[in-house]
């Protein structure tokens, strides 16, 4: 994710790494891949994601990814909050932990944009 994230950014990617038990795990074989994100005011939104990988040292790892294109994420200032969620054909679900951090450990946060005045 960005280093900030601002009110009103499109294209902005979020993502949560799929790990269980601390491994990583291909996720393509689920039916329902999504990001659920908790804005600063409470409300959950929802957002069909897709797979993303990287390799490094000949280890894959499998990212849900979601970019930015709606106008509600994010529209307001404030903490926010990025779930991975996925559902199988066979009924087993699965959720990532809870992201409240970027990739440096800073807060993962909506900012407000300066305004000049007019």
């Amino acid at each position: 994710m960005p280093e900030e994230i601002h009110v009103g950014d499109l294209g902005t990617r979020y993502y949560c790494r799929c790990l269980d038990r601390g491994r990583d795990f291909d996720p393509s074989e689920a039916s329902t891949k999504t990001l659920i994100f908790k804005l600063p005011d409470g409300t959950l939104l929802t957002k069909t994601a897709s797979i993303e990988t990287t390799t490094d040292e000949g280890r894959t790892r499998w990212y849900l990814v979601y970019y930015a294109d709606d106008p509600a994420l994010p529209a307001i200032s404030g903490a926010l909050q990025i779930q991975g969620f996925l559902a199988y054909p066979s009924g087993r679900q699965w959720h990532s932990d809870v992201r409240t951090t970027d990739d440096e450990g800073a807060p993962l946060a909506v900012h407000d944009n300066l305004e000049a005045d007019a």
